[in-house]
């Protein structure tokens, strides 16, 4: 059986779990992965005899260090527009790669073709979880609109998340396996720009006991199981992992991102630590720091969490799902939605219109995403473990 194994290309967890889904499942399936230019040198880093194949990639555009949702939408707009075509070529490749089932992580145009095509598809991912939040903040309610974009069609839905998850979070072998202790320094896992006033409070505080990540000249796993603390932004994938190994973390939420901001508050309502924002870094790192031998502290009762290593129960779910998936009788309403009627290659939008020259515009594009994969910066915020 060909099982398709799609992933987001922004941040580090999508991949991360689509990596971990390939070393559990090669042996037993034959895989195939389905992700956007930006992730496709770490797959080739961790994951170098896998076949890779490009899907579109929609990404999240920044002023400064902060998400602007206007100009999000403005710069997917071209893939947006030429959404039908995009469609049914993800919908052939599927096709010509003969894949029986895909495995997608917040991957919208895999697993709408998927559907079109009637290949059964389990959405797997965390960030679909701000769908569950109540919260009616303008930011929350752009980001659950962008959530029910990014998982469009499926057959079955589980989210992963330390807090009220359908299952735990997928800590990395390595990290499960690691010895853990406490010493007496701290891990400041952060980009460029939020590290330089992190360690300018540190430095106030008297504190000069740490080690700084990214650093490729350093053991990340070694050092995150033998800290005091961790200082880190508010990734579900680091919060997860720290807070497996008994890691009180100060978490920094990127600016505009509810998501981050909400794993935040569930960190702190976990009892495993607190957050603030670079303004606020003199009270609210100095309050961490002060209080930090009264973690774990109790958490709260009425959410629920799950901090151990839930991938072996992962693993049993996916597998259950590709053993008893089938393809429908009847194709979906998508196959009528997106007919196979593309004659050349111009790429169309939705409504057939506005032909724009399919090559130039993605040889633009791609060249634009792999000069932003190996910029310093972006290497740096991938590497972050976010």
């Amino acid at each position: 059986m060909r099982v398709a194994l799609a992933c987001n290309g922004e941040g580090f967890g999508h991949v991360s779990r689509t990596t971990a889904f390939y070393e559990a499942l090669k042996d037993r399936y034959d895989l195939v992965i389905l992700a956007p230019e930006t992730v496709h040198g770490f797959l080739a880093e961790k994951l170098p005899d896998a076949r890779v194949f490009s899907v579109p990639h929609m990404h999240l555009a920044k002023i400064s260090d902060r998400i602007n949702f206007l100009r999000t939408a403005w710069e997917n707009m071209p893939t947006l527009l030429t959404l039908r075509t995009r469609i049914v070529r993800a919908s052939r490749l599927l096709r010509e790669l003969g894949v029986d089932v895909l495995i997608n992580d917040y991957e919208p145009f895999s697993a709408i073709a998927a559907k079109r095509i009637g290949i059964p598809v389990l959405q797997f991912n965390h960030p679909g979880i701000v769908v569950q939040s109540p919260s009616i903040m303008p930011d929350a309610l752009a980001v659950k609109l962008v959530a029910r974009f990014m998982m469009p069609s499926f057959d079955k839905r589980i989210f992963c998340s330390f807090y009220n998850g359908d299952v735990g979070p997928m800590i990395r072998r390595e990290l499960s396996e690691a010895q853990v202790s406490r010493q007496d320094y701290y891990v400041v896992s952060l980009k460029e720009s939020y590290r330089r006033p992190v360690l300018k409070r540190l430095h106030q505080m008297g504190i000069h006991n740490y080690r700084l990540f990214p650093n490729p000249d350093d053991d990340y796993v070694a050092a995150v199981a033998n800290c005091r603390a961790v200082i880190t932004s508010a990734g579900h994938q680091t919060l997860s992992e720290c807070i497996h190994m008994g890691k009180p973390v100060f978490a920094i939420p990127q600016r505009g991102q509810y998501e981050q901001r909400l794993n935040a508050r569930m960190l702190s309502a976990s009892g495993w630590g607190s957050y603030g924002s670079i303004r606020n870094l003199k009270r609210t790192l100095g309050g961490f720091i002060a209080r930090l031998d009264s973690y774990p502290r109790k958490a709260q009762p009425w959410i629920k969490f799950n901090f151990n290593n839930e991938t072996d129960r992962i693993m049993k779910k996916v597998e259950s799902f590709i053993r008893h998936s089938s393809r429908p009788a009847i194709l979906p309403i998508w196959s009528f939605l997106f007919p196979d009627d593309e004659k050349n290659e111009d790429v169309h939008n939705l409504w057939g219109l506005l032909p724009v020259k399919s090559r130039e515009m993605e040889d633009l594009r791609d060249r634009r995403l792999f000069r932003q994969f190996r910029s310093h910066e972006y290497y740096e915020q991938s590497s972050s473990i976010r």
